[in-house]
């Protein structure tokens, strides 16, 4: 485990049997950062392997809801249950599905080849020159190495323009700037409302009137959901006395918790990540529906990631915009990023 940041190393627990073993957890986040910073091959091997497995007991399982969704495809007049999947999303049918995959392998095959004979070439050159495949567990690592020495491009050293709270204050002045809006930290309505002390409240505002709550819980901790996440707690609905019910909705990470003499630092991969959650989040509480079914990310899931991939995409420009060129006064020519932005959301939400 030689190479492997701290913040990973302190989740793991040491076997009994040896203080120099560890007894690594296969969350999807450990499993990445093993990948990518373990020289053994070995070690990167075994823990894709458990990462990727399953218990035994859960395959006969498995096979019985594949049988089921192939009864209820059926039963719904679908052939199968690809059929049924991809009937009412953009895609529309299975066979558009394999010509989408099929012409993307065609049109990227040539440069695949190419980057993993260099990628076969750099795991030689690290492991002997009898090695012919690369497998899945080694691209990380390996892609990693290829960066640094070709581009000069390290994650560690990026992730110090990204400390947790400047990418906050960040989607404060997306809030601000683009939506017109304002992000507020307040209290909990009591103890029971809060399921672990890490969890901050915040309310989202427009000209004084709150128009829903977000909770943030954004740090590792032992036995917590393992990936990034948006979750609806309460959807937003049109009630009986013509108000409007409120949404609530977490936002879920699992960042390193800054330590005592560092502050917690974020992968451009992590920024992206919060970024993307946050634009679901903003769906949710933006979103005004009649109906709470038809609420916030109760869509399509091909419309409902464009929310999440638009924001993810453009924060980082509008940030970017607003720190070389400060506020300007709006209309201002040529359109900026953050104007062009601004206007869209206020003609398009609330």
């Amino acid at each position: 485990m030689r190479g492997m940041p701290h913040s990973i190393t302190s989740v793991c627990e040491r076997k009994w049997m040896s203080r120099d073993t560890l007894r690594v957890p296969t969350d999807m986040h450990v499993m990445n950062t093993v990948l990518k910073w373990v020289g053994d091959p070995e070690v990167r091997r075994n823990m894709y392997i458990a990462a990727n497995s399953c218990a035994k007991d859960n395959l006969p399982v498995l096979d019985k809801l594949r049988a089921k969704r192939h009864e209820l495809a059926r039963c719904l007049g679908f052939p199968t249950f690809a059929h049924l999947a991809t009937s009412d999303r953009m895609i529309e049918s299975p066979k558009a599905v394999e010509d989408f995959t099929r012409d993307i392998a065609r049109e990227l095959m040539t440069k695949a080849k190419t980057e993993q004979q260099l990628l076969l070439a750099a795991k030689r050159k690290h492991e002997g020159s009898s090695v012919n495949h690369v497998y899945m567990w080694d691209l990380p690592y390996y892609m990693g190495m290829l960066k640094a020495q070709k581009y000069g491009i390290d994650s560690r050293v990026i992730a110090a323009y990204f400390p947790l709270e400047n990418c906050l204050n960040g989607l404060h002045l997306l809030c601000s700037a683009l939506f017109g809006l304002e992000l507020k930290q307040v209290p909990m309505l009591n103890s029971s409302e809060c399921w672990h002390g890490d969890v901050v409240k915040l309310a989202l505002t427009r000209n004084g009137e709150t128009l829903g709550y977000m909770y943030f819980d954004l740090y590792i901790r032992p036995n917590k959901y393992n990936h990034a996440a948006h979750f609806t707690i309460r959807c937003g609905k049109r009630l009986r006395d013509k108000s409007y019910q409120k949404p609530i909705v977490a936002l879920v990470c699992n960042f390193n918790k800054p330590a005592p003499d560092s502050p917690s630092l974020l992968t451009h991969a992590e920024v992206e990540t919060i970024f993307h959650e946050f634009g679901h989040a903003m769906h949710s509480l933006l979103s005004r529906t009649e109906f709470q079914h038809l609420s916030g990310t109760r869509l399509r899931a091909s419309k409902t990631m464009f929310a999440a991939m638009d924001t993810q995409t453009q924060c980082l420009y509008s940030m970017l915009d607003l720190r070389l060129f400060e506020k300007q006064p709006l209309p201002c020519s040529p359109p900026t990023t953050t104007q062009m932005l601004h206007e869209l959301q206020n003609s398009s939400t609330l």
